[in-house]
């Protein structure tokens, strides 16, 4: 009966331990790979992203969905807006609906200004919160700009798509 009983205590003790083993290695591998200041930024953009996609969405009552996306072969960001079917044509065309998302991603209604806060966007999604180092380069926020373009598809038949950088207003037309 010992023999029983002393068993029965062991064995919780051994599948407790492995798995317990298991875990350390698993966040210690982790705590060893910190966060680079880019996923940060990369993570920050994709939640902002999103957030201006939901609230467009709600603004125009129709499903609408934001995404993030870095294609390391050409070094750009991609930040796109998918539309559900019926978004576009009658109630929005391409253009002015990625116009829309412009405003509700960088905050803002002033073409006049998309330069400035396309560039403060990107300062604010790719930085330290609190502070700035000095060995920052000056034109990281500018240079983000210049590889980050906005891309909207609109579901439908035919299906609708525009794309143009961060920093342009309206779609550049085809020539």
């Amino acid at each position: 009966m010992r023999r029983i009983s002393a068993l029965c205590l062991a064995i919780p003790l051994i599948f407790t331990s492995t798995s317990t083993v298991r875990a350390e290695t698993a966040s210690t591998w982790l705590m060893h790979h910190p966060v680079t200041l880019w996923d940060w930024g990369m993570n920050a953009l994709a939640r902002r992203t999103e957030q201006a996609a939901e609230t467009l969405s709600l603004q125009m009552s129709a499903p609408l969905i934001g995404r993030t996306n870095y294609v390391f072969d050409e070094n750009r960001i991609d930040i796109f807006l998918i539309a559900g079917e019926g978004t576009g044509n009658a109630q929005k065309t391409c253009e002015t609906l990625r116009q829309d998302f412009l405003g509700a991603l960088l905050k803002f209604n002033d073409p006049e200004s998309l330069a400035t806060f396309s560039e403060n966007f990107m300062q604010d999604s790719f930085s330290h919160a609190g502070y700035a180092e000095k060995s920052r380069p000056k034109t990281i926020a500018r240079d983000l700009v210049n590889i980050t373009r906005v891309h909207v598809a609109i579901a439908g038949t035919p299906p609708e798509k525009c794309s143009a950088p961060l920093s342009s207003w309206s779609i550049p037309t085809k020539k």
